[in-house]
């Protein structure tokens, strides 16, 4: 209840649901409970079939969410948890934060947000929302492509150019920039300007734990 009631910008609670409600460890606390204060912005209900508490924390006060529509496995959930959580830290708002989540996890399709899809908690260094996406060549480089996704800050219709030599074109958000053969080195120049989800070859990682050697 204190932890619901708090200020604070994401709850992520990991646990079970039914239809008494939430498991606490002292017993169940039910988000439908009209006399619940609610002061958390949005959240992550990591639990089985956890919509209709996530709709609740909606109706009382939250911005929006991310719910569960089945059951889910424990490791798989855990795994999204942490890459939801980076990604809003990145400036990601919720609805892109899942959309990402879902091309790495297939159990992500189990999961949709509730609410105000676009509430995000923090900013990102560049001000956009960017999944880059490299695949390696026979040359000893790389080819890149990058998704820019708008955000509170910067919506619909922003002009955008990437930061890397070999693309520096401009493009309307939301947008796909791309280049051809791109040195090892002009990408870790472009990795350390901030902490951006890279897709691998289709797998994820982050650019700043990313090796391309």
């Amino acid at each position: 209840r204190d932890a619901l009631a708090s200020d604070v910008d994401v709850l992520h609670y990991v646990g079970h649901v039914d239809d008494r409600g939430m498991q606490c460890a002292d017993s169940y606390l039910d988000l439908t409970d009209e006399e619940l204060e609610i002061g958390v912005s949005a959240f992550l209900l990591n639990a089985c079939q956890s919509y209709r508490q996530g709709e609740a924390l909606v109706h009382r006060g939250s911005r929006g969410g991310i719910v569960t529509l089945s059951d889910v496995a424990n490791s798989p959930a855990t795994k999204l948890g942490r890459i939801i959580a980076r990604l809003m830290n990145s400036g990601f708002n919720l609805r892109t934060a899942l959309h990402v989540a879902k091309r790495e996890l297939i159990t992500g399709h189990q999961y949709i947000v509730v609410g105000d899809g676009g509430t995000t908690i923090c900013q990102s260094r560049s001000g956009s929302a960017v999944v880059v996406n490299l695949t390696d060549t026979e040359q000893s480089s790389w080819n890149f492509s990058a998704e820019v996704y708008p955000n509170s800050t910067y919506g619909v219709g922003t002009l955008t150019i990437p930061n890397l030599d070999s693309a520096r074109t401009n493009y309307y958000v939301p947008a796909s920039a791309s280049a051809k053969n791109v040195d090892v080195s002009e990408l870790y120049d472009f990795f350390d300007l901030e902490v951006l989800p890279v897709f691998i070859n289709g797998k994820l990682n982050w650019s700043d734990s990313t090796s391309l050697d």
